[in-house]
């Protein structure tokens, strides 16, 4: 059975969704983090803001960048650039200035919205390249959004725009390191949100954490454009630091927080170490409080409320594999976590565990009017995942190459995902086309299945498993970086064990062993090397295997 949110005005431009909740509930809470807007205050500052654009010359199609941190003003701008008809391109506030740069001139943008932070690195550019700036600090600046939000009312009308006409163009990073612009249509991401709409029931009573980035499709689309279309409302976090994090959770109290399992993994582990902290009395107490249910559940509800999330209905998680071991243990304290699939070219989501039947270790099933097959089927089942449905991007940007590579005649997208489809519909993900390892005699490893089995260990905090030559023959080898916690904790230690490297060999070399017992033969660790700084990331967690050849 299909929900339907009982607030959605149906499928128009992503402007006219704004525009319809509105004028419908214009005193709902729509957007919070210092400032506080209403649905009717959000589309006041949004048309004051889209007045000035074209005052200053954008048009219809114009591309207009957003370089700043989540927050009601991001939405704000997002919307007044859908208003002029424009397109938005998303920049992260993390990337480099060459990138910044790279990503302008591809696109061809030609208005920037900015904190002033972010604009050091790329002042001179903007300025040759003769870009716009609209800052979104500043109350002083004639530039400044807070200056035309506090002139005299002047108001812009929402240009008509098609269904098929392009509203964002997301640049994805990957895990290859090519850059490329993914051109999303308002018929792509208004299908997305309809389906996600259609799957999970979101209304007014709902509210949203936002903690990931807007600037990528899976936060902007799924955890702020889904809520508005459903009138909820979006509380903004400031900080990922844990104790800022916690004490704006328990201010804003939301239902929904979109997250990723780096997140989550945080979040069980801080848990466990408050557990872990306990008086001898008190820890007896609590466990045996967890062995009977109805006590179980008074327990986890006073570990909800600590951090603020007694309204919480589900964490979602995204962009990366999320280990059962941590969803199974965040449900013992009564917090749900349900998993789902997607990418920035399907705008984003394409598959979601329905809250009322998750399945651990699965992404769920695909979303209503979203297609999923598997093609180039092994005997196991496993193949590519290939998506169809509205939501398939329109192409990348000034890219025919790349466009034909991942879209086939009949509008169906190639993944480079490969998973299978257990007999229920349900889908489960084993890992990438492209970092698939073939050895000499023919075998198939994907080392995300292999990864996936080692970060179950508290010792490894992550790992990476490429192919090594060997004299005349071939290993898999898994580099490791181990979690210092876990460590400090089974030597007593306080400061870094990790120096102590005949511990920390032997300690790894059991863990992988005891993990191998149950993987083929051909899949098991020979070698490992021990790496004591993070591994480079995408935005979305994954790790930059272009950065690791294999030798």
């Amino acid at each position: 059975m299909t929900l339907k949110s009982k607030n959605f005005p149906g499928f128009l431009p992503l402007g006219g969704l704004l525009e319809a909740n509105a004028r419908r509930y214009p005193n709902r809470i729509a957007l919070i983090k210092k400032e506080v807007f209403t649905y009717g205050q959000t589309e006041d500052a949004v048309k004051r803001i889209a007045f000035q654009l074209k005052k200053r010359g954008v048009r219809k199609g114009d591309k207009i960048g957003i370089l700043a941190e989540n927050g009601p003003f991001w939405i704000l701008s997002f919307f007044a650039i859908e208003y002029v008809g424009g397109v938005c391109v998303p920049l992260d506030v993390r990337s480099g200035a060459l990138e910044l740069k790279g990503i302008m001139e591809h696109s061809e943008t030609s208005f920037l919205f900015a904190q002033r932070k972010f604009l050091k690195s790329i002042e001179d550019f903007v300025r040759e390249r003769m870009i716009g700036l609209i800052l979104l600090d500043g109350e002083r600046s004639e530039h400044s959004i807070w200056s035309f939000l506090s002139q005299e009312p002047a108001y812009a009308v929402r240009e008509s725009r098609s269904l098929e006409e392009p509203c964002i163009i997301f640049y994805t990073s990957g895990t290859t390191g090519a850059q490329k612009g993914v051109v999303l249509t308002h018929r792509n991401v208004v299908s997305n949100i309809d389906s996600l709409l259609r799957a999970v029931n979101v209304d007014e009573n709902d509210r949203f954490f936002s903690l990931l980035p807007l600037s990528h499709a899976y936060e902007l689309v799924a955890g702020n454009l889904v809520p508005i279309a459903a009138c909820a409302s979006i509380a903004y976090s400031s900080s990922l630091k844990p104790k800022e994090m916690l004490e704006e959770m328990v201010a804003s109290k939301p239902t929904i927080i979109l997250t990723v399992p780096l997140i989550l993994e945080k979040l069980l582990k801080g848990i466990e170490r408050r557990i872990r902290e306990f008086s001898g009395v008190k820890r007896l107490i609590f466990q045996t409080c967890m062995r009977f249910p109805g006590l179980k559940g008074v327990v986890g509800r006073k570990i909800r409320e600590s951090m603020g999330l007694e309204r919480l209905r589900f964490f979602v998680s995204g962009g990366a594999h999320l280990p059962e071991s941590v969803e199974l243990g965040l449900r013992k304290f009564g917090i749900q976590v349900i998993q789902g699939y997607g990418l920035t070219e399907a705008s984003p989501v394409v598959s979601l565990n329905p809250p009322e039947r998750p399945r651990p270790g699965s992404c769920g099933i695909p979303l209503p009017d979203v297609q999923v097959m598997i093609i180039d089927k092994r005997e196991d089942g496993i193949g590519e995942i290939v998506v169809k449905g509205q939501n398939v991007m329109k192409g990348y940007y000034k890219n025919e190459k790349a466009t034909s590579e991942a879209i086939l005649p009949d509008g169906s997208l190639l993944t480079g995902d490969v998973g299978y489809l257990d007999t229920d519909g349900y889908l489960y993900i084993t890992g990438r086309k492209k970092s698939v390892i073939i050895t000499r005699g023919g075998l198939t490893i994907y080392p995300e299945e292999i990864e996936n089995a080692l970060a179950q260990s508290p010792f490894i905090k992550d790992v990476l498993v490429i192919k090594k030559e060997k004299g005349h023959g071939e290993e898999l080898h898994a580099i490791i970086v181990p979690e210092e916690e876990s460590f400090r904790e089974r030597t007593g230690h306080l400061s870094s064990p990790i120096g102590e490297a005949s511990l920390v060999h032997e300690i790894i070399r059991g863990e992988i062993d005891r993990i191998s017992k149950n993987l083929a033969d051909y899949k098991r660790i020979r070698n490992f090397s021990i790496r004591s700084e993070d591994f480079p990331k995408t935005a979305s967690g994954k790790i930059k295997r272009y950065l690791f050849a294999e030798s």
